[in-house]
């Protein structure tokens, strides 16, 4: 069981095998670890304004914070 989640987390999250390929691994690994850090942001700016700033009036994303999830 620990041998498939390791294999999950080398080949789906470090994107292992795909990075054997010097020059279409590099764009495949950057165009999917920036659809992770965009899906990142749209997940803190969905908490902020559908949980937080309505049930709480509590802004999270604000100044210097709002301008690094930008």
């Amino acid at each position: 069981m620990l041998k498939r989640i390791w294999m999950l987390v080398k080949y789906v999250g470090f994107q292992a095998k795909i990075l054997r390929e010097a020059y279409a691994g590099i764009m495949h690994a950057s165009i999917f670890f920036a659809f992770i850090g965009l899906f990142i942001v749209t997940l803190f700016i969905m908490i902020q304004d559908d949980l937080t700033e309505l049930f709480f009036n509590v802004r999270f994303l604000e100044g210097n914070a709002y301008l690094f999830g930008h």
